[in-house]
């Protein structure tokens, strides 16, 4: 079935996953399916045809810094799907508004789906997760370049890299989770290194974190545009790293440890989360719930999921001593589910169907 075009609005001009995710989006959809790229700077200024088809990513953003200038586009629109997440398990009813008044919605997990239908939004929810790219599952291990002095660091002390993602949101990041966590590690083994990846000069780390510059190794730098990384260069960085620490208590899907995993590294997680629907069962730790991740936000008012420090700490010592076995367990992980269900292939397949969806009741 043939449908016709839509109208994709997005962030195409700023470096935020986002627009990776959207970017993706389009380069996987079948070509049978043709994409308008509007960037979300021009759509005020775009004049399409009434009973157009849009689609909103990030939706929550968009809408609500828009809403004014957007509000004759929306009304011309015929169908309008919209792609966010959930970053805890609970939308506020002012979201919940906003959700309601499109005709369908894009989530990326089961985890935030839920979260959206428990918060009352009525219209359907349909997951369709993010993905990997080819390269990631076949492309050989990358000679360090970038990452050149971590390599050496590493070979010269003979230790094993521990990798963390802690972007933004440091409190739903777990940044203080990977703190203790690392520390707890140091006071058993000498033989670990926190590599921490952060948009954020080293300055912005705690204290407590950097207490000993020969265990940690930053691999940010001061300034967002330098620190935003191509893939071969993460690919670098992934291949580097023993074990992916998880620390997230929130995210609607958190798509670096699926990246981890797609390079052969065991990633550690709190059980609970988005991730479930990627993570390995081996990988899951017990948790507790957490309070509100991201305080005050307007949008996502819900709790998340915190890792038991103990039982992560016991899980990441158990990988290190058996790394061997459990990176063969990554690679049948890869080869079951991530591989099948996770590449950008499948996830324009997937997305494809929404929209047919979509259409046919249009």
């Amino acid at each position: 079935m043939i449908i016709e075009s839509w109208h994709y609005v997005y962030p195409i001009w700023k470096n935020v996953s986002f627009r990776i995710i959207a970017e993706n989006h389009i380069k996987h959809l079948p070509k049978e399916c043709k994409i308008v790229k509007v960037d979300e700077y021009a759509f005020p200024f775009f004049f399409p045809p009434p009973g157009y088809r849009l689609i909103l990513h990030p939706f929550f953003f968009l809408y609500e810094k828009y809403r004014e200038k957007y509000r004759a586009k929306l009304e011309k629109a015929g169908s309008i799907l919209s792609i966010d997440v959930a970053d805890s398990n609970r939308l506020t009813t002012y979201a919940v508004e906003m959700a309601n008044s499109v005709d369908a919605l894009v989530v990326p997990s089961h985890f935030a789906r839920k979260a959206y239908i428990d918060s009352g939004v009525r219209v359907p929810v349909h997951v369709v997760p993010h993905g990997v790219s080819q390269e990631y599952l076949e492309l050989p291990r990358v000679i360090p370049s970038t990452f050149k002095a971590l390599a050496e660091k590493k070979d010269r002390e003979g230790c094993k890299v521990l990798l963390v993602y802690i972007p933004h949101s440091g409190y739903r990041k777990g940044q203080d989770l990977a703190v203790e966590i690392f520390h707890r590690l140091r006071r058993e083994r000498k033989d670990v290194l926190l590599a921490v990846r952060t948009c954020y000069g080293v300055g912005w780390l705690p204290d407590n974190l950097v207490w000993d510059g020969s265990s940690l190794h930053h691999v940010g730098s001061k300034g967002v545009i330098k620190n935003w990384f191509s893939e071969m260069e993460q690919m670098e960085l992934f291949d580097l790293a023993d074990i992916y620490l998880h620390t997230s208590r929130g995210g609607g899907f958190e798509l670096p440890p699926l990246l981890a995993l797609a390079r052969g590294v065991p990633a550690v997680g709190a059980r609970g989360g988005a991730w479930e629907d990627y993570f390995p069962d081996w990988g899951l730790v017990d948790s507790v719930e957490s309070r509100p991740v991201l305080e005050g936000n307007p949008i996502h008012c819900g709790t998340g999921v915190e890792m038991v420090v103990e039982k992560a700490v016991d899980r990441v010592c158990e990988i290190l001593d058996n790394l061997e076995e459990y990176r063969q367990r990554v690679k049948e992980h890869v080869l079951q589910v991530i591989s099948k269900n996770f590449t950008w292939s499948e996830i324009g397949r997937k997305l494809y169907q929404v929209l047919q969806t979509l259409a046919s009741m249009s």
